[in-house]
């Protein structure tokens, strides 16, 4: 005969240590190397203008900002002035000059 059995089971939970926070990381966030090559990307189109206007200049010094300080407020400045550059331009740009403004368009929609 089997020996016989308790009328209530007791299961004992595992002790659950409480999260720890992470330590701080000592490199940038993927979102800050994202928004950096962003910049290089815009930096370099600004290069290539043909003209330098107070516009170009401005523009220019909104990237290099969100460059090195890549911040909400300075990237949303950057992606800002960039889309408007764009903007001027269309419907005379290439095609190419469209996906980008749908894409940092979307970007600043989320930001």
């Amino acid at each position: 005969p089997s020996p016989p059995m308790p009328s209530s089971y007791r299961i004992a939970a595992p002790a659950v240590a409480a999260p720890k926070s992470a330590p701080p990381s000592a490199g940038p966030s993927t979102l800050d190397t994202a928004f950096r090559l962003w910049c290089l990307h815009e930096a370099l189109k600004l290069l290539h203008e043909p003209t330098w206007s107070p516009w170009v200049l401005a523009c220019g010094v909104a990237v290099a900002a969100a460059a090195v300080a890549p911040r909400q407020p300075l990237v949303a400045l950057a992606l800002t002035l960039r889309l408007c550059d764009t903007a001027m331009l269309m419907p005379f740009c290439w095609d190419s000059f469209y996906w980008c403004f749908q894409i940092d368009g979307g970007l600043l929609l989320l930001l």
